[in-house]
């Protein structure tokens, strides 16, 4: 009896926060919302192109064997499972920034929870694989390759982008459809 639907509220996991509701103010895509509006054009291009390119790169005769193979000179055992994430990461995350960019460009309600989702994707993903690639010695070796180097701007996306997408009056005005 305690678990009647009739006499408690539902629950729905899908229950969005409530955007600021429409009225007088900005709206379209102008203004701050053209920062976002490029990063989700060149994110997901570059995400792809990342991924092909390690692909590339790995199709090399004798690229894979040479990163694979313990009795090759700078070999460690997390280095083929890191290169495999990256690749799996980067189509992932095309596939993400794709909808949240097709949500966006056709200003759906959906579209600021889309675009929050893909920021923390790619935080979260960045963070993973450096994480993974911090215990790699050949990661550490030269300064220009500091797996974190990547998070800090996607960090400072996230902590500017996602209470701009919850509070903005331009983005409750804009992604009504």
């Amino acid at each position: 009896m305690l678990l009647s639907s009739s006499s408690s509220p539902s629950f729905s996991p899908s229950a969005r926060v409530p955007l600021p509701a429409p009225g007088p103010g900005p709206r379209g895509l102008a203004g701050w919302l053209l920062l976002p509006a490029l990063a989700l054009l060149a994110a997901p291009l570059y995400l792809l192109a990342d991924a092909a390119r390690t692909v590339h790169q790995l199709s090399q005769p004798g690229a894979w064997e040479q990163l694979a193979s313990p009795a090759a000179p700078g070999y460690h055992p997390l280095l083929p499972s890191l290169l495999h994430f990256e690749i799996l990461a980067g189509l992932v995350g095309f596939v993400v920034g794709v909808w949240a960019a097709l949500a966006f460009f056709r200003r759906r309600a959906s579209a600021p929870g889309r675009v929050i989702a893909f920021f923390g994707l790619a935080l979260g993903l960045q963070g993973i694989g450096a994480l993974w690639a911090g215990q790699l010695p050949v990661a550490w070796a030269a300064a220009a390759t500091n797996p974190w180097r990547a998070a800090v701007p996607l960090a400072l996306l996230c902590a500017v982008g996602v209470p701009y997408f919850l509070a903005s009056r331009r983005v409750a005005n804009t992604f009504i459809r």
